[in-house]
């Protein structure tokens, strides 16, 4: 599979994205390539099996490059749903179309109010199929969830010893939200 990122915002680092795809097969067994993509947008998945795809665009979560990491927020998410690949066959010219996304912050405490460090903080999307990427807290309870499509999604936090309720929350593209109240 071949193709390009379309539609990124001006000054995008795209060679930080991957695209992935994933399929599921009748017996249940997970098929999937990733690619990192380079500069120009374009990515080419290789290895794939014959089977209908749903593929993925986001910015690469392996490491922090400083400021420089949310300069890449501009970029967006991209979605590609049923690219279906035959037995031997090569498709080129895919576009994978990027569309802004939306941050949400906010806290996690404990039952008794005290900032929960570590907590890994999950994000289901009620609109898609493409969830935010997890986050962790910071000691001080704090936490960033970046990379959400707009619409509603659900919000949980999950620490050492118990996990908070799910929490709905609106996200509009390019339009910084702090939760309501805390997780």
């Amino acid at each position: 599979l071949r193709g390009k990122l379309v539609g990124a915002g001006e000054g995008a680092r795209l060679e930080w994205m991957t695209v992935t795809a994933l399929s599921q097969r009748a017996d249940g067994k997970r098929l999937w390539a990733s690619d990192q993509v380079d500069e120009d947008g374009t990515f080419e998945l290789v290895g794939v099996s014959a089977g209908t795809y749903l593929l993925t665009a986001r910015n690469i979560r392996m490491i922090s490059f400083g400021s420089d990491r949310f300069e890449n927020r501009r970029a967006g998410v991209g979605v590609l749903e049923n690219v279906t690949v035959t037995h031997g066959q090569e498709r080129d010219g895919i576009e994978i179309r990027l569309m802004p996304t939306g941050v949400v912050s906010g806290r996690v405490l404990d039952p008794e109010g005290k900032p929960v460090a570590n907590a890994f903080v999950h994000s289901k999307s009620l609109v898609g199929k493409v969830d935010g990427s997890p986050t962790r807290t910071a000691s001080d309870g704090r936490f960033t969830v970046e990379d959400l499509l707009p619409g509603d999604h659900l919000l949980t936090a999950i620490g050492t010893t118990q996990a908070s309720e799910w929490m709905t929350v609106t996200v509009k593209a390019g339009d910084p939200q702090a939760l309501p109240k805390d997780l």
